[in-house]
């Protein structure tokens, strides 16, 4: 599952030094499968496509920490780079189910 292995690169990583930037990766990556989750339970197909929104754009904010990690030497990138390619599908296939419910 995404969340942990992210949890464990970070806890393997360089990252986990840095708390502030360490909470930010994980809150992030909590929030996707949090709003998937949220707005799954309303009852509106509207209300489901903004949580949805939500998550996708935490899903690229995750990608986008993932990058700085690797750039500024946190973790390596072969260690990021599964991450990275995972959130991409992941934005495509929420853009998707965003796209089939407005």
């Amino acid at each position: 599952m995404l969340t942990s292995d992210v949890y464990n690169l970070v806890r393997g990583s360089g990252i986990a030094q840095d708390h502030a930037f360490r909470d930010q990766i994980q809150r992030a990556v909590v929030s996707i499968a949090a709003n998937i989750a949220e707005g799954a339970e309303r009852d509106k197909p509207r209300e489901f496509a903004y949580f949805l929104r939500v998550a996708k754009a935490s899903a690229g904010e995750l990608r986008s920490h993932l990058i700085l990690a690797c750039d500024i030497g946190l973790c390596s990138a072969t260690a990021a780079k599964r991450h990275q390619d995972e959130l991409v599908q992941i934005g495509r296939m929420l853009g998707a189910l965003i796209q089939r419910l407005v």
